[in-house]
């Protein structure tokens, strides 16, 4: 197509997008739960006026077969409980269901222990030192 052709819609850019979202923080440094602590303050704080969300992954304790119907073969199970509504599935997420699933919030925050994002905050922890050290190296 020559420069004189008439282009019948402009080339629109894609917005730059991580693994959860365009603004993603992981934070790293920190034993689990205190990053999950960490990230309780910061959602409290800007929840007020930004639409916030999580990423995590489950535990040792929090581990072990699938609940409820999805044991049975189910591949969607949906709980409506009093303060929150709750999706489980069986079938694996890909990046456009996980997209999805996070295109309503202004922030995403990840526990940087289980996921990687666009951005990190770091937290220097002497507990960590040395998983943080391991991290630059590679």
């Amino acid at each position: 197509m020559t420069s004189k052709e008439h282009k019948k819609h402009s080339k629109l850019t894609r917005p730059a997008t991580g693994n959860f979202g365009r603004n993603e923080w992981a934070i790293v440094g920190a034993p689990c739960d205190d990053i999950k602590l960490l990230a309780e303050r910061i959602i409290s704080a800007l929840s007020p006026k930004y639409k916030c969300a999580y990423a995590d992954a489950a535990h040792d304790d929090e581990a072990g077969q699938p609940a409820g119907r999805l044991a049975s073969g189910a591949v969607l199970e949906y709980t409506n409980h009093t303060d929150f509504h709750q999706f489980n599935t069986s079938k694996g997420q890909n990046r456009t269901d996980i997209l999805q699933q996070f295109a309503n919030a202004d922030l995403v925050l990840a526990n940087g222990n289980h996921h990687t994002a666009k951005a990190q905050v770091v937290v220097i922890q002497q507990s960590k030192k040395a998983s943080l050290q391991k991290e630059l190296r590679s």
